[in-house]
């Protein structure tokens, strides 16, 4: 068929550049939804003492963050309390950047995936020279890791954490400011979505390496073939 011609003539490494490309985009979008980017570990008082073994602490918090939702054992309680990233109150403001970073970065490379369809199984006179896959894939995969490098400078081993909403509720009413960091680390969801971005790097590269269409296979060559009947001499 004719929307199978140019994939079929792409070499074996053009067909594993555009796997690689599908594999990133799956591992960026686990890890773009994940509430796993960082898990920390917070200690609450009332500002008069940050230890364990002082008087005036109040609880022990234990969570986890991603880009869209945050989760936290319930105040000392073993129930785990989750909610959405909400700016101007839990939310940090380097969050906002993260997020639109990596949602342009999200919105290239589905695109670039889109793009890569079109060109290998539905456009017919394709061009040796389009590179437009491999700059949509290079730029959408830079800013996802802008917004990454933005996300680890800011939010690993620093006190500035994203907590919901409920738990901005419960400091302000009973007006809870104290807080240190007891660990706040990365977390397998950070790294799905950067290995994400480096698989479409390399997808991208191997695409430009192997870009080239392999030649069509010559046609057979017509065979006259002549025969005679009653004196008559036919070709087929």
């Amino acid at each position: 068929m004719a929307m199978n011609v140019t994939f079929n003539q792409r070499p074996h490494g053009y067909k594993a550049g555009l796997f690689l490309l599908l594999a990133g985009l799956v591992l960026f979008i686990v890890g773009f939804s994940s509430s796993y980017w960082t898990v920390f570990q917070l200690d609450i008082s009332d500002g008069s003492g940050m230890s364990l073994d002082h008087p005036y602490f109040l609880m022990r918090i234990k969570g986890h963050n991603g880009l869209w939702q945050t989760c936290e054992t319930d105040f000392g309680f073993d129930k785990s309390l989750c909610g959405p990233v909400s700016h101007g109150h839990g939310a940090p403001a380097w969050m906002g950047a993260v997020q639109g970073f990596q949602c342009v970065g999200l919105i290239g490379l589905v695109a670039a995936c889109g793009y890569a369809v079109f060109l290998n199984f539905i456009q017919q006179s394709p061009s040796q020279d389009n590179r437009h896959l491999e700059i949509l894939v290079v730029v959408s995969s830079t800013l996802a890791v802008i917004g990454s490098v933005i996300y680890v400078s800011q939010s690993s081993g620093h006190n500035d954490i994203v907590i919901s909403d409920s738990e901005v509720m419960f400091f302000d009413e009973f007006e809870l400011h104290g807080a240190t960091m007891d660990s706040n680390e990365l977390s397998w969801g950070f790294g799905l979505n950067l290995v994400g971005c480096f698989l479409s790097f390399i997808a991208c590269v191997i695409l430009c390496a192997h870009g080239r269409l392999l030649p069509s296979p010559p046609e057979a060559p017509s065979v006259a073939v002549s025969f005679s009947t009653g004196g008559r001499q036919n070709l087929v």
